[in-house]
């Protein structure tokens, strides 16, 4: 959390610097890293309204590759609450990307549009756009983009039952990350690591890299940790045959949007979690969702390190 915390005043700064120089381009880039750090502590009130007044700014200027930068952010807050027109918005924006030449967003944008058809359980066309991406990261050597690209797709192979796939897809996720520094990013792939190993039935890895998520989550506080390894954890509990802590857990995992509105966790809760409610009485399995939905995420989280060991 600290170092997001230091980024933030660091941006604020920067905002502040560009605004009394007048330099609207580089004002638009500055509060751009300014939103993407609030987000990722969790402040989304105050992200949006930045967002808006980024957005009044690049349409005031004119600026066609600016205002394209805050139409992809756009897009993107769009996926939960209107995810047609977040889809239709991110595809433009790849293509305009295209148009300028600007090679690096045209790759992030294309990934994200990936994203969105697997989120929206159009596995297909995630693949295609999400191994585009994933080829020219690797042909400029963005290891970050490699690390991002590898275990969308390992998600992709995770929810369609190729779990020996998605464990080489999550492994190599893992190294990239590794080589590039993103330090938080690597939990994400070791929650991955952790449900593909579960789907193959080696429960010792799944608990290791599901431990290792774990501590990464809690160390760098990134907003999204939450859902990705309670959903780790529920799948693990769900195959060591504990019925009730896995749909705690997932229950826990759905406060936030993207469980609730994505086919990705919607297919994973049918294919592992909802056989296991199924052995419990309907008494159970509402006492253990109203468990889950009561308790605070990064609580529980503590809670599981001490748990974990």
């Amino acid at each position: 959390m600290g170092d997001y915390v230091q980024a933030i005043q660091l941006h604020q700064e920067g905002v502040a610097i560009c605004r009394e120089l007048g330099s609207r381009r580089d004002m638009v880039d500055a509060q751009l890293d300014l939103y993407v750090d609030l987000r990722c502590i969790g402040r989304h009130q105050e992200a949006e309204r930045l967002l808006q007044e980024t957005l009044a700014l690049c349409q005031e200027s004119g600026d066609r590759a600016a205002l394209t930068a805050v139409r992809y952010r756009l897009a993107l807050e769009w996926m939960d609450s209107k995810p047609a027109e977040g889809l239709a918005m991110l595809e433009e924006c790849v293509s305009i990307y295209a148009e300028l030449g600007d090679r690096h967003r045209w790759a992030l944008a294309l990934m994200r549009f990936g994203e969105a058809h697997m989120h929206l359980g159009r596995y297909d066309q995630a693949r295609t756009s999400l191994q585009e991406s994933l080829d020219w990261y690797q042909e400029v050597d963005n290891r970050w983009g490699i690390g991002a690209a590898l275990q969308l797709l390992a998600q992709v192979a995770g929810v369609e039952g190729q779990y020996a796939e998605a464990k080489k897809l999550s492994r190599a996720s893992v190294a990239a990350f590794r080589r590039s520094g993103a330090q938080a990013d690597i939990g994400w792939a070791f929650a991955g690591l952790s449900m593909a190993a579960a789907g193959l039935g080696e429960l010792d890895q799944a608990r290791q890299n599901a431990t290792e998520a774990l501590r990464v989550a809690l160390e760098f506080r990134h907003d999204a940790a939450p859902t990705y390894v309670l959903a780790s954890l529920a799948l693990l509990a769900a195959k060591e045959g504990r019925g009730e802590r896995a749909v705690e857990l997932w229950a826990l995992a759905s406060g936030t949007p993207e469980p609730t509105s994505s086919c990705l966790y919607q297919g994973l809760y049918r294919q592992h979690i909802e056989p296991v409610a199924a052995t419990l009485t309907p008494e159970l399995v509402a006492e253990a969702e109203a468990s889950g939905r009561a308790r605070d995420e990064w609580a529980a989280l503590e809670e599981l390190r001490s748990e974990l060991g």
